[in-house]
């Protein structure tokens, strides 16, 4: 982004100092748009299919308390998402998460977008279903954390 670009080119709306991407469009500095919730749902349920598998296999060798599953589904979100800046599914689908500035998101900022994935799930999943109605396509989750996910391609 230049000193001069005050406004997104994609939709007009002013942009936030040092943001590589729009707030209200979701539109990426860099040429790159925020991922819609059908390729973001996809990514989530590759993720599922590999957290059941990771715990299948934990559970045919010891027998779990009941936070492991938890710790093992942290530990898989908040290391891929600061380590390589997506997940096994986001990889797939092409996808990323950045903070506000497009930057790849540091472990702080990676615990509470994980944090706020379980505040989008308790108020009945709606905090998921504002990436579908937000012309950002961003949730509540990516809200609370000032983070975005991008398409990579």
């Amino acid at each position: 982004m230049t000193a001069e670009a005050n406004f997104c080119p994609n939709c007009g709306a002013a942009l936030t100092t040092g943001s590589n991407y729009c707030a209200a469009c979701g539109h990426q500095m860099g040429g790159g748009v925020a991922a819609a919730f059908g390729v973001r749902f996809v990514a989530w349920l590759i993720d599922l299919v590999v957290l059941i598998v990771i715990g299948a296999v934990v559970a045919a060798v010891i027998d779990p308390p009941w936070f492991l599953g938890i710790l093992i589904g942290a530990t898989y979100t908040i290391g891929f998402w600061t380590a390589a800046g997506a997940t096994p599914g986001k990889v797939l689908m092409k996808l990323k998460v950045v903070d506000e500035a497009g930057e790849q998101v540091q472990i702080d900022k990676a615990t509470l977008r994980y944090v706020g994935y379980w505040v989008s799930a308790i108020v009945l999943f709606v905090g998921f279903l504002m990436i579908a109605l937000r012309q950002d396509n961003r949730g509540l989750h990516d809200l609370i954390a000032r983070t975005n996910v991008i398409r990579t391609e």
